[in-house]
Parts: structure tokens; sequence; C-alpha cells
């Protein structure tokens, strides 16, 4: 397995396990400032916030040394 694959491997395995750990608590965090912005469902929900974090931390290329920060940073 060349480097930039394992590279990816980890990627994915450190996203999957954040993703298990970290987006309950994520997504009601999402939905907590979502309500305070007063940002109706309809426009975005919490949901929406936290997969479209992960997606960009899935794009990642270097290893992911803390998945959950850079989720956190990631979030719209």
């Amino acid at each position: 397995m060349s480097d930039q694959q394992t590279t990816q491997s980890v990627n994915a395995a450190a996203s999957a396990a954040a993703f298990r750990n970290e987006a309950p608590r994520m997504t009601s965090l999402a939905a907590r400032l979502l309500r305070e912005s007063e940002v109706p469902e309809c426009v975005v929900g919490a949901d929406d916030v936290v997969q479209t974090a992960f997606e960009k931390v899935l794009g990642v290329q270097d290893v992911l040394a803390e998945p959950r920060v850079r989720l956190h940073d990631a979030a719209p």
C-alpha cells in the first residue's frame, strides 16, 4: 500500500471514529447555535451543518492528529 493510500485510510478511519463519537454532540451544538441565530430549519438544519463539516474534513489529505478539532473548524 502506498503512503498516500495509507494516509487516506488513516483519515477515513479517524473521520469515521470522530463521526461516531462527536456527531450527536456537534448536532446538538449546531441546533442550539442555529436557534440562537434565528436560522430557520427550512434554511439549514443542524444535521446538514455537521455533515458538511465532515465532508470538508474527508477532503483533507494529511493525517488528522485531532479530528474533533478539525471538524469544529470545518463547520460552516
